[in-house]
Order: C-alpha cells, then structure tokens, then sequence
C-alpha cells in the first residue's frame, strides 16, 4: 500500500526544475516517511466513525496542502530567485501532499467497507508476530542508542524488528538517515512527541543502565512539546 505513496513523490519531485539532487532526495525521503506514518494514523481506526474522522482530516490536508501550494509559488518570489532550489522543493512537497489526500480521498476511503471480517485465530497470531513499534521509533532507538543502520545492517536489524517487508531493510535505512538530525526528531511533527514517549519506555525496559540514552531522549522529548503544542 506504500508504493503510492513513493510514486506520488517520487513524480512530484521529477516534475521540479533546478533542484539539487541530494537535498532533493532528503526531502523526498523525508516526506514519504511522514506521509506513510500518517496512512497508519488514518487506518488504525476501521469504525464508522473513525473512517468519518480520517475523511474530515483529509479534507482538511486537501485545503491545507492546497494553500500552500498558492502561497508558496506566488508569494515567496525572493525565496525562488535566491534560493531555488528550496523553492522547487516546496512546491514539489505541497504538490504530492494535494496528491496523496486526493489518492486517499478517491480510493481507499471511498471503497473500503465499513468493517472487515472477524481474523482468523492463525491470523490473530500472525498479527501478534508483526513490528511492535514503527519504523521512526526504532530509527530514533538506534540514534539515542548510538548503534548505526548501515547498508550492512539494515535488512538484520528490520527483520529483528519485525519488520517482514522484501522493501523493510531499505526503508529503515532511509528513516534513520532523514532523522539523524535533531531538528527533525524534535520538529513540528504528527507523532515527534508520541514517538519519543515509546523510545523512552523501551530504554527504560530494555536499556535501564544507559542513562546517557535515556537523558537525551528526555531532553529531546521536552523540545518536541514545546514544538508541537
């Protein structure tokens, strides 16, 4: 269900003149990652009034991302003469923004039943093997740990994660490269402070002697408050 959501940027970000290729591809990676945490926000609640919820949010992304769009591309006209490269980006991440609430709106919450059948009891134990967390807390995990995902590694430490996609290994890997910087740990985020609280109660169960961890970690989870109220 990702995959559309890599086409969308991936499309939006090749339409773009004058973008410089590895701020483009940190951008894109970086959207992509916040795009697919919000499809989970949106599914998590199958009820009839959770899909009513997902839908007014959607509606709202559409006009929000919409605004943008016109704001950005007729108003910001010194930013696009002295910096064009982050003005393409820009306008290359409200255009896939508008395209993936439209993709939602047009699809999977339009046709998606209002309930789904009862699982079954080996599909219950199936769901019980699955990832515990999400690919942003474990990338923010390993930072506050200190342990590098590397090309080496990644496909290791995603399927120790549970994480049993052929694509997990490489998705990480870029999650944990768009969140080295605490900039985009702590900054204005769905899920910054959400995220953080879950890495703290994992260190906490499984890391109780790292303090160094756990102090950055509650540190970080203060600045992301504060950005986020």
């Amino acid at each position: 269900m990702e995959d559309f959501i890599s086409e969308i940027v991936d499309a939006k970000f090749a339409e773009a003149p004058k973008l410089l290729p590895n701020a483009a591809k940190s951008a894109a990676t970086r959207l992509k990652n916040q795009l697919v945490e919000e499809l989970e926000n949106f599914l998590e609640d199958d009820s009839e009034f959770g899909r009513s919820r997902a839908l007014e949010a959607i509606e709202k992304g559409l006009t929000a991302a919409y605004n943008n769009y016109e704001h950005a591309k007729y108003k910001n006209g010194k930013l696009e003469e002295k910096f064009p490269s982050v003005y393409h980006s820009r306008i290359a991440e409200h255009r896939a923004r508008f395209a993936f609430y439209q993709y939602l709106k047009a699809t999977i919450f339009t046709n998606k039943p209002a309930s789904e059948p009862k699982p079954s009891p080996q599909a219950s134990r199936q769901k019980e093997e699955e990832a515990e967390h999400t690919m942003r807390q474990i990338a923010i995990l390993h930072i506050y740990l200190g342990i590098q995902i590397t090309v080496g590694n990644r496909v290791e430490i995603a399927a120790d994660e549970k994480f049993k996609a052929p694509t997990s290994g490489g998705k990480l890997y870029d999650t944990y490269n768009t969140l080295r910087s605490s900039t985009d740990r702590v900054g204005k985020h769905r899920n910054a402070v959400r995220d953080i609280e879950k890495v703290i109660s994992i260190l906490n169960e499984k890391y109780p002697d790292n303090k160094d961890a756990i102090s950055r970690a509650e540190d970080e989870l203060k600045i992301a408050k504060a950005n986020n109220i």
